[in-house]
């Protein structure tokens, strides 16, 4: 009881009941935890170490508030996920044809430094961050510390403008190896890895919301793929059955014996078992026994979200509801159950340049040396001609 009055005191807001929910709780301390252990253990930021290389003293105190900030994120929010989807399906109910998906809180409303202990040198931390203008002085500071040699020319790395290859020698510092395979990398999906992988290391679940072809599944077998765990994925949808489901968790559980395994259930939400699925990623539970502790579990969804009239069909009345089942949907998929919209986040649109550099990679992937440049930038325009005439969600990468 002492435990739970100091968190409720310190660390959430007294005016927001939502936030004494046991699951966020849970995720706070779970991610926190995580990060302050490997904070404590760094040699680099014991008092006696920070003052002969920094000279300041209040470094400890203010990184420590980033950790608890960005925990306190990870734990609360949701809330504001369960209210979107609570208002997407009253209004989907009540057949409002302006209705839309409340907004999910994006992986780009988040603007904390974050501090992250690297997996190859753990002493050493990174600092990402959206906007390095909003960068403490006291952790360039630090940071600049860090650097071996002239540090006269150093500067604060600009993430937005880095090129793929600079990013990519930053993400080696983060992973446990270097001899990664081609990625469109920006400093957007590389900021999306790293929170990942801050909830994957604190055994927190992860379940992306995004459109279909937006780059969820690449980006989370890359990830697993970067720090040398075990990945398996399960393409879900609505014929799958529960046998299927079965023998993927049986094959999976024999592989954690060996090692870290990441499970990967992809458009979760089309499924009719997702009690089943839902249960397992809350509770982490499997036909009535605990899953092993070496599994990871993380998942992708689409949005429950109502499809946008055609103009010929503005203003009529939809009279076949029986035979048009759901077809108000852009996705055909079901409301996800509340105990896994603790762990949902929104992973946003593929911005321009990254969709174009992901259909460069696959056009030489596949086509070798026959690839010409021009053949990328026709997909593309073709890719942006149909949005432009229909709706965002029309195509995707998979087309």
């Amino acid at each position: 009881e002492r435990c739970q009055n100091l968190i409720e005191k310190y660390f959430f807001n007294k005016g927001n009941k939502d936030t004494s929910s046991f699951r966020f709780v849970e995720i706070f301390i779970n991610v926190l935890a995580d990060q302050l252990v490997r904070f404590s253990s760094s040699q680099f930021f014991t008092v006696d170490n920070l003052k002969l290389m920094v000279k300041e003293t209040n470094i400890r105190n203010l990184i420590l508030r980033t950790l608890i900030d960005v925990s306190k994120d990870f734990a609360t929010i949701s809330i504001r996920t369960k209210e979107a989807q609570l208002e997407s399906t009253s209004a989907i109910d009540a057949d409002d044809g302006n209705a839309r998906l409340g907004k999910i809180v994006q992986w780009d409303d988040l603007n904390h430094l974050i501090v992250f202990f690297n997996s190859q040198i753990p002493d050493i931390t990174s600092a990402l961050y959206r906007d390095r203008n909003k960068v403490h002085k006291n952790i360039k500071t630090l940071l600049k510390s860090q650097v071996i040699g002239k540090q006269t020319k150093w500067e604060l790395d600009d993430y937005n403008s880095m090129s793929s290859k600079a990013l990519l020698l930053k993400l080696e510092y983060l992973a446990r190896r270097s001899d990664l395979p081609e990625y469109a990398l920006s400093g957007d999906n590389l900021i999306k890895m790293v929170l990942i992988l801050l909830r994957a290391r604190a055994n927190i679940p992860v379940i992306v919301c995004g459109e279909v072809g937006c780059g969820k599944t690449s980006l989370i077998s890359y990830l697993a793929l970067m720090i040398e765990v075990q990945f398996q994925a399960l393409f879900l949808h609505a014929g799958i059955d529960e046998k299927a489901i079965v023998m993927f968790m049986n094959d999976s559980l024999e592989k954690a014996e060996k090692g870290e395994i990441w499970l990967f259930f992809d458009e979760i939400n089309t499924c009719n078992y997702i009690g089943l699925l839902a249960d397992l990623i809350s509770h982490r539970m499997f036909n009535g026994k605990p899953i092993h502790p070496n599994i990871r579990l993380f998942a992708a969804c689409n949005p429950y979200r109502l499809r946008a009239k055609a103009q010929s069909e503005a203003g009529l009345t939809n009279r076949v509801k029986k035979f048009e089942e759901r077809s108000h949907l852009v996705y055909q998929v079901k409301p996800l159950p509340d105990q896994i919209l603790d762990y949902v986040w929104d992973y946003g649109i593929l911005k321009p340049d990254d969709e174009y550099r992901y259909i460069q990679i696959m056009v030489e992937k596949e086509l070798k040396t026959l690839a010409h440049p021009v053949f990328a930038e026709l997909l593309f325009a073709s890719q942006e001609f149909i949005r432009k005439v229909e709706e965002r969600y029309s195509v995707s990468l998979r087309d």
